[in-house]
């Protein structure tokens, strides 16, 4: 038995090492694991190509890769500098504080760099995905759901890219609760970089950059379905927001389905090129997702309203009782009917009786302000 038991520091830095080796990716280090306790790492450093290849099963380029690459003890310095010149953490999976949900997937990053604070198992996260190209119902519906998620305390996760992940990041922000980045590039070459502030501001409100790649790494296209595996494996349930035929946001929420995580699309309209993703999840049994709080019940967590909120709920059920106003701004009614939602749900909003609420729903259709799309879903024209 050894009598020097190595600490988690050298052992993150031996682990740190091997990723940093060209053409070495965590399948290769996942073998060597596989094959060497922990406690043993440093002896890596003693070994020859033959034994990577004889005793973990590695080519022959890659042990002869391996063995070059741990001789090279610059390149470690080099990114342990960088490491503290940007103020930059790395975790590996003999960290206790790896995220538990992230483990849990097969083969998950052997190494994490992260920025801001560490991720923390007791808050809940749920990601957030959409088209790049979002349009301004891609930006409402982000709007009604982040918020209240964020301020139950729910990590929004995304990739920080332009369109949903931005909309998703911004609107965590402004509502004062934590959201982390998870970027296809490493750390020193954060992308895209037109969204440099909104970067800074995640960081100045608590919440967290993290990448797999190392520290010089650019963004590659290439890189960005092992970032939306990431985004998927952090998070307990994914919200497709809007997506195309083809898109990265359905990699990221097939990756969810395959991990076994609640995956959650958002409704549009048939015709719309944006809306064609979100309704193909629906035939694989993604859920819909109407509302935070449906959201919530479905992940087994109960939102509890606010003061603000609840004010705002007795507002809804007292105007639409008294039956005033016809505006979207001032009709309770028109203005739950902003986004898609079924009667069930108004009914259970508004406090009315089926037979009323159906009333109203046919008042305002005659009138022109309200249609019921091909789902069945009540909306505002």
């Amino acid at each position: 038995m050894r009598e020097l038991i190595l600490s988690n520091m050298i052992k993150n830095l031996i682990i740190l090492h091997l990723s940093l080796v060209k053409g070495v990716g965590p399948a290769h280090i996942n073998r060597i694991l596989e094959t060497i306790s922990v406690d043993d790492l440093s002896d890596l450093y003693a070994w020859s190509s033959s034994d990577f290849v004889n005793r973990c099963g590695l080519s022959i380029q890659t042990s002869l890769d391996l063995v070059a690459g741990l001789d090279d003890t610059q390149m470690l310095d080099q990114e342990c500098s960088s490491l503290e010149k940007e103020n930059v953490h790395v975790l590996s999976l003999f960290d206790d504080v790896y995220p538990a949900l992230l483990r849990a997937i097969h083969m998950p990053p052997v190494v994490l760099y992260y920025k801001g604070q560490a991720l923390q198992d007791s808050v809940p996260a749920i990601a957030f995905v959409g088209a790049r190209a979002a349009t301004p119902y891609g930006k409402k519906i982000v709007d009604a759901l982040v918020p209240p998620l964020a301020q139950q305390g729910w990590n929004i996760v995304s990739g920080g890219a332009i369109g949903v992940d931005s909309y998703s990041h911004q609107a965590a922000v402004q509502a004062g609760g934590k959201t982390t980045v998870v970027l296809g590039s490493g750390l020193m070459h954060l992308y895209p970089k037109q969204n440099k502030r909104l970067f800074s501001d995640v960081l100045a409100t608590g919440g967290t950059l993290l990448s797999p790649f190392s520290m010089r790494v650019e963004a590659l296209p290439g890189h960005f379905p092992a970032r939306n595996r990431i985004i998927a494996g952090l998070s307990k349930a994914c919200v497709v927001v809007q997506a195309a035929q083809k898109s990265g946001s359905l990699i990221t929420a097939s990756f969810a389905l395959e991990q076994g995580r609640d995956v959650f699309a958002v409704p549009g309209h048939f015709d719309d090129p944006m809306s064609v993703g979100c309704h193909a999840l629906f035939k694989q049994g993604a859920h819909i997702a109407t509302s935070a709080q449906d959201i919530m019940l479905e992940c087994g967590h109960d939102i509890q309203l606010n003061n603000v909120q609840a004010s705002t709920e007795q507002f809804i059920q007292t105007t639409i009782t008294m039956g005033t106003a016809n505006s979207v701004e001032s009709d309770p009614l028109l203005f739950l009917c902003k986004y898609p939602i079924s009667i069930d749900e108004l009914e259970q909003k508004t406090n009315l009786s089926l037979l009323e609420l159906q009333t109203k729903l046919f008042d305002l259709q005659l009138e022109g302000k309200v249609i019921q799309n091909f789902m069945g879903m009540w909306q505002t024209q």
